[in-house]
């Protein structure tokens, strides 16, 4: 029976292509949607994070602890718009209650193409975020927790401490996976206990599941039944407030569940407490990478031909930033990868609760344009980066 619980919470906000050039100066600002991701970075805040971040600075001061994964994506985006908001997420993360969580800086599918390039990225990710909060990165989810074997010793070769894995039967071999996973190598494994994550992240407010409506008590009779000393559950930030909107009884059903694990015995710790835990067993990294997403392959991102289109555009804009030798070409590449735009596109040969989340995350404003014109506009963002790559001629200077 569970006696600890490591809760995680992942926060990214995706930087929105720009579908129809608008002719800018800047070559940043005809390939992202600035008003665009503003939009919807102020809905978010309001609904989510605001609320969020203040409950969980309440439950700090009162003993809880928690894991916060940020993309730098992420953390750009809230330095610019919405400054009022950043005080309080600094005083979150730098509370000694709360483990920061390496994650790749820009949510991008970077170690699906360029696996050494993805390493030097994570140290820069883990050296930035020392300096901004002044706090050591031990654990990572990298993207969407994908989860491979080259992906397992590349974080191992940077001095990662573990990394997090989604715990789904056909990974770890249980139902309910618990404490701690031995690697092949020194880093170490902690898998996300799949089936409580998704009662909170995908079923919270579903009325036609059997648990609902799901409360604190039950909820921590759960935690507390799980086999193992210690158990984790994760979830995007956006759970609470956004995917599941204040009026489901969100905000309420977390801050009661403290009090209601406290009465089973059960704390709440965070990843370097659990790193002391008891090795479950040992597991092999897959050569084909796994992900949390859909049903935990990477089919969810690359499973329709207009994925892999997308993809292929992707590692030829970073194969052609990496030849100019130049940074800020190479970072505006990267920055194209994100992961966001192939999970968008899941919904273009796929039905049913997969795809209706793939859709939900496409922008409204986009689907006013229609299908067919956001298929088309995604490629021509590619196009605008390949085109202005040749018009500064960067190439043949360095050939």
């Amino acid at each position: 029976m569970a006696k600890s619980v490591a809760f995680y919470l992942l926060m990214h906000q995706p930087l929105r292509f720009r579908l129809q050039d608008n002719g800018a100066t800047s070559l940043a600002a005809r390939l992202f949607d600035d008003e665009l991701n503003a939009k919807y970075f102020h809905g978010v805040a309001e609904r989510s994070y605001g609320p969020m971040l203040t409950l969980l600075r309440d439950l700090l001061s009162r003993g809880f602890q928690v894991n916060l994964g940020l993309s730098w994506t992420f953390w750009e985006q809230v330095k610019r718009y919405t400054p009022e908001l950043l005080s309080l997420l600094r005083e979150v993360l730098e509370h000694p209650g709360v483990e920061v969580v390496g994650v790749e800086p820009y949510h991008s599918v970077l170690p699906l193409i360029d696996i050494l390039l993805f390493r030097r990225r994570m140290r820069w990710m883990r050296t930035a975020w020392q300096r901004e909060v002044g706090k050591t990165v031990f654990v990572t989810d990298t993207t969407e927790m994908f989860y491979s074997d080259a992906i397992y010793w590349a974080l191992a070769a940077e001095g990662f401490r573990a990394m997090l894995i989604d715990g789904r039967p056909g990974v770890v071999g249980s139902d309910s996976p618990h404490d701690l996973y031995a690697g092949p190598g020194p880093l170490s494994l902690i898998a996300r206990h799949w089936r409580l994550s998704d009662d909170v992240g995908y079923r919270f407010s579903n009325r036609g599941w059997d648990g609902y409506p799901l409360m604190a008590p039950t909820y921590a009779d759960w935690i507390r039944q799980a086999p193992g000393d210690a158990i984790m559950v994760g979830w995007d930030f956006e759970t609470f407030g956004e995917h599941h909107r204040d009026e489901t009884g969100i905000f309420e059903f977390f801050a009661h569940l403290p009090q209601e694990m406290a009465k089973r015995g059960v704390q709440p710790i965070r990843f370097q407490d659990l790193l002391n835990a008891p090795v479950t067993e040992q597991l092999i990294p897959p050569l084909r990478p796994l992900t949390w997403a859909g049903h935990g392959d990477i089919s969810f991102f690359l499973g329709n031909a207009r994925q892999w289109d997308l993809f292929l555009r992707m590692q030829a804009a970073l194969a052609k930033a990496q030849l100019t030798r130049r940074a800020s070409w190479v970072d505006l590449a990267l920055r194209l990868m994100q992961s966001d735009h192939l999970h968008m596109l899941h919904w273009d040969s796929a039905w049913g609760p997969e795809a209706d989340v793939s859709m939900y995350f496409t922008p409204g404003e986009w689907w006013q344009m229609g299908r067919a014109a956001i298929i088309a506009g995604l490629a021509d963002v590619f196009a605008r980066f390949n085109q202005a790559l040749d018009a500064q001629r960067v190439m043949a200077e360095d050939l």
